[in-house]
């Protein structure tokens, strides 16, 4: 009888702790999902300035920036 009672009790507590090992991945795993794709975009975006260079509409949004700084 004691020895199914400490049986019953090691299943609980296998049980328990695998639902909190479960709640616990499912919280961070949109964060993870999230932290890639913001990384994935960057990265896909510094590619795309490296191969394009400075454009002139660059330089003509630098100007507008710095003109609303100036005036704003």
């Amino acid at each position: 009888m004691l020895l199914l009672l400490l049986l019953w009790l090691f299943l609980l507590q296998f049980l328990l702790l695998s639902i909190l090992i479960l709640f616990h991945s499912l919280q961070t795993q949109p964060k993870a999902i999230m932290r890639n794709l913001v990384r994935r975009y960057v990265t896909q975006e510094q590619r795309k300035s490296e191969n394009e260079g400075v454009t002139e509409d660059d330089v003509n949004e630098i100007k507008n920036d710095i003109s609303a700084f100036r005036f704003g």
